[in-house]
């Protein structure tokens, strides 16, 4: 969108200035004269972007200040940013739109003939071919945006005073503009701002410069396809494109991992767990280093291809070392510069492994990874039986904006799994033919692989199930309900889509909430359980649902041994209902306690069961129906007590059982407890495969859950049939 808004302003700078000269080229005793000063005058202007570039920051701030992020706001915030690069353009560009109507004039009048127009824009043609040339691989990369800049300038003023130098008469004119334009050369190289931690600071997202007090650049340059910068706030050291964080590193020896170190090691980990036997493999996206890095501790791995299109990230990454060595002092380590998509047509090479780490998709020329033709180029590089892996966002997009590259995934691999790095983004990872299956043992040890895993807090098989959201047949039917095309270069939904998501800051919620949901849908739609093995103990301050998993954890062991739980862990709304099912679980002189114990049981079944294995679960409601106050409880509160013993062990067939005959028992129910029932009555039935039974269900109940079914309900209603 950037080019798009530089692009428009360019051509109505152009426009207008051809308007302007039109009516007024006739009346020009000398239009080469004028042409000189028109050169001069462009020059100047040119050098003055750099001082109004420097002013858009601070109206950027104001802007993202005072508008809402709203539909309403996007319309604005595009409209000001059109204002913005108006204000930068349109003065230059509107000099260069009377330039050539200027030349093709004065040849025409010199008696050129009508030839005078084809030579005019063959050379402007030319031209501008060889400025981008010698702009983006000798200018950028030696010079720097501001260089280049100045440079470019001061060959339009010596254009200018050349003209100037060769018409007679009015030397005064000539010797003014020539000291004017060396004037505006001499202060813009001594005085024109290029304000590194502005350029670092990504105001058009946040709204906010990067402030010198609080961070330290370590790096910054311009390269031939973006600006690349490093920027260290204590132990944390991270890199920048055009000031969007690609990838941050705790540096120190203390303190936790950063949130992007899980996704760069898991983009490496997953698949190297899923492929048996990896000789070869291929990384897109350098970013930090860290995800070549972690390939490479593989001792199986012959062969690691890292293909990134800006040197300047390679370089700039060199400072993560020795987080990221193996990627540079390897030999099996290779560093290729060029599009990922050119890469793999000229190469022709296969590979076990592909991943795929590009920027968020709303960053220019990203998107174009997300597409159906760029997956169907990845499975046509993979080895039989190869794994490949992607980093995929899930702040700042919409889930209709997920579904779209789902859908376009799923047309080359349609059985997929997705892995939650963080509470905010998700590896999905699929195989070249069939499903995708992790043996993770052979991960862990004391190995420079099993090293780098202790390191971001996975130390154990267990751990990576805790990460896995589910797979391709839970989301199908979800992603389908969106009414989203799939993503391609033909319909590129996500490019021209993703900013409007970035600004207005949609989030995609199922992620995270399905993984805590009351009830474990994800588990029963995915064919197995989530949580299949044993996790290391720790709260890991990336992963909600291993946050509360050792809370869940906690208070089950202190309700079935007490003593044996931390108090601390308990979750402080938690504690009235942890404290009431203590005491029925040892006093039954209290009547008027039994009544009551559905809503704590209630509250305690919907923290514990969705995060905890159904061998952790099973001693809690044994030693419930064990208790002497359990014969004292009403019996539709026993029943409860059985649909919660159900969904723990993942019971499809008891789950429908118990939830419908609580829902056909009548009764009053508040609206939480009866959107459970249908949820529970819903996942047990489409986990047996009876989508029709289902539909029924759902038609006759609906009423009863009003606004209490949540994530977990909207995703099970997407599943059922229309018809």
């Amino acid at each position: 969108h950037a080019f798009e808004l530089m692009l428009s302003a360019f051509i109505l700078g152009l426009a207008l200035g051809g308007l302007w000269i039109r009516k007024r080229i006739d009346a020009f005793a000398d239009p080469q004269r004028f042409l000189g000063y028109v050169q001069v005058v462009m020059g100047i202007c040119a050098l003055g972007t750099l001082f109004v570039y420097d002013l858009t920051y601070g109206w950027m701030e104001w802007l993202l200040s005072a508008i809402s992020r709203t539909d309403s706001g996007y319309a604005v915030f595009n409209v000001s940013s059109h204002l913005v690069a108006l204000a930068v353009m349109l003065p230059a560009s509107f000099c260069a739109g009377t330039t050539l109507p200027l030349i093709t004039h004065s040849l025409m009048k010199a008696g050129a003939g009508e030839r005078a127009i084809g030579a005019v824009y063959s050379a402007n043609t030319v031209g501008a071919i060889l400025g981008i040339l010698v702009a983006v691989h000798i200018g950028l990369p030696l010079l720097g945006l501001k260089g280049l800049l100045v440079f470019g300038a001061g060959i339009d003023i010596a254009l200018g005073v050349v003209l100037l130098g060769r018409v007679s008469g009015r030397r005064l004119g000539a010797d003014l503009a020539t000291a004017a334009g060396a004037a505006a050369l001499l202060a813009t190289v001594l005085l024109g701002p290029m304000d590194a931690y502005k350029m670092a600071s990504g105001v058009f997202r946040h709204g906010k410069v990067l402030d010198p007090r609080s961070a330290q650049i370590d790096y910054h340059r311009d390269g031939k396809t973006a600006t690349v910068s490093l920027v260290r706030r204590g132990d944390t050291l991270s890199l920048l494109t055009n000031g969007k964080p690609d990838a941050a590193v705790n540096m120190g020896g203390k303190g936790p991992p950063r949130p992007d170190e899980l996704a760069q090691v898991l983009s490496a980990a997953l698949p190297l767990a899923a492929h048996p036997a990896p000789r070869t493999a291929a990384n897109i996206g350098f970013g930090s280093g860290r995800t070549s890095h972690v390939l490479l501790t593989s001792p199986e791995l012959r062969e690691v291809d890292s293909i990134e299109i800006e040197p300047f990230i390679v370089e700039a990454a060199r400072r993560f070392q020795p987080r990221n060595e193996l990627a540079y002092k390897d030999p099996r380590s290779r560093i290729h510069f060029e599009d990922a998509k050119t890469f793999f047509s000229l190469h022709g090479k296969r590979y076990d492994i592909i991943i795929s780490e590009p920027s968020n998709p709303w960053v220019s020329g990203t998107a174009s990874l997300f597409t159906e033709e760029f997956y169907g180029l990845v499975k046509r590089h993979l080895n039989e039986g190869g794994v490949f892996a992607q980093w995929l966002q899930m702040y700042e997009i919409s889930p209709a904006l997920v579904g779209t590259v789902l859908k376009a995934l799923e047309r080359h691999f349609p059985e997929y799994e997705l892995y939650a790095a963080t509470d905010i983004d998700f590896i999905v990872l699929a195989r070249r033919e069939g499903a995708p299956r992790l043996a993770p043992e052979r991960l862990f040890g004391d190995t420079a692989l099993g090293r780098e895993l202790r390191r971001v807090e996975i130390n154990a098989p267990g751990d990576l199930d805790l990460h896995r959201a589910g797979g391709a047949a839970a989301f199908r039917a979800y992603i389908a309900s969106l009414g989203v095309p799939a993503n391609s270069d033909f319909f590129p939904v996500l490019e021209f889509r993703a900013p409007k998501a970035r600004f207005i800051g949609e989030s995609v919620g199922f992620g995270l909430e399905l993984a805590i949901a009351p009830i474990p849908v994800m588990e029963l739609l995915s064919g197995g359980p989530v949580l299949d093995k044993a996790a290391s103990p720790g709260a890991r301050p990336w992963l909600h649902k291993a946050r509360r998993r050792e809370a869940a954890r906690s208070m089950v062991d202190d309700l079935v041994r007490p003593g044996a739980g931390s108090g601390e862990s308990a979750p402080v709304g938690l504690d009235a209902e942890r404290q009431l099912v203590r005491m029925l679980l040892v006093d039954c002189n209290r009547p008027d306690q039994m009544a009551r114990a559905g809503a704590p049981l209630f509250a305690l079944a919907s923290y514990v069961v969705p995060v905890l294995r159904p061998g952790e679960l099973k001693p809690l409601w044994d030693r419930i129906a064990a208790a002497p106050c359990h014969g004292a409880m009403p019996a539709a509160e026993r029943r409860w007590l059985a649909l919660y013993a159900a969904v723990s062990a993942r019971d499809a067939a008891a789950m429908v059982r118990e939830s419908r005959a609580l829902l056909e028992a009548g009764g009053r129910l508040v609206e939480e407890r009866a959107g459970y029932l249908v949820a529970a009555a819903l996942a047990g039935m489409l986990a047996q495969g009876d989508r029709a039974g289902a539909r029924d269900l759902w038609l006759r109940h609906a009423r009863f859950v009003g606004r209490s079914g949540g994530p977990q309900m909207d995703f099970l209603v997407s599943q059922l049939p229309t018809k």
